[in-house]
């Protein structure tokens, strides 16, 4: 008669949020036959976590401890009716919620300088694609010669805006480039004092 032999190896989740994994190799000798079937029959076993042990490693996150404490005493509470509480649905409903939780408590940990240094990347990216970033810049030279008082037909911000909007179509906002006067003559005021 021939003998199975069964490899496995635990595969951790790399964030520690999710219940590990068994990987399974087999290895047959003799006349048995080790079927897929078996395999996975042995991997459900195997990778089953009951509830208790999906709560006990809420308590790890610290922002979860009290939730954790709830799901456990509903579980006891739910336990003592001589039910399985691992398939009670409200209970495996709201401890993956939790868990859904702790992933972005995680998520939330991350230094907070990657997620800023990755968000002004990206806007850095978006503006050096926008035409009216070009235009600005080209309005600003306006706004320049104006000030310098080259441009006396454009007294006020609003007729420095029109003018902007028909020269350069892609500007369609004359409250913004409005805006733009105020913090550029600010700018410029500030620059005077020092």
């Amino acid at each position: 008669m021939g003998e199975r032999t069964i490899f496995y190896r635990a595969v951790e989740d790399p964030l520690g949020l999710l219940p590990d994994t068994i990987e399974l190799t087999g290895e047959i000798s003799g006349k048995v036959e080790l079927t897929r079937e078996d395999f996975e029959a042995l991997a459900k076993v195997l990778n089953k976590q009951s509830i208790m042990s999906r709560i006990q490693r809420l308590r790890e996150h610290a922002q979860l401890v009290f939730t954790a404490d709830e799901l456990h005493s509903l579980a006891i509470e739910k336990g003592a009716g001589s039910r399985d509480i691992d398939d009670d649905w409200e209970l495996r409903a709201r401890v993956a919620e939790a868990e859904l939780a702790a992933m972005y408590f995680h998520a939330e940990g991350l230094p907070a300088r990657t997620r800023s240094k990755t968000a002004k990347t990206a806007a850095a990216a978006k503006l050096v694609k926008d035409p009216k970033q070009t235009v600005k810049g080209e309005a600003f030279l306006l706004w320049q010669e104006r000030h310098a008082g080259q441009h006396p037909k454009l007294r006020t911000n609003e007729q420095f805006a029109l003018e902007c909007m028909r020269r350069w179509p892609t500007l369609t906002s004359a409250k913004v480039i409005c805006g733009w006067c105020t913090k550029w003559t600010r700018d410029a005021k500030s620059q005077r004092a020092s």
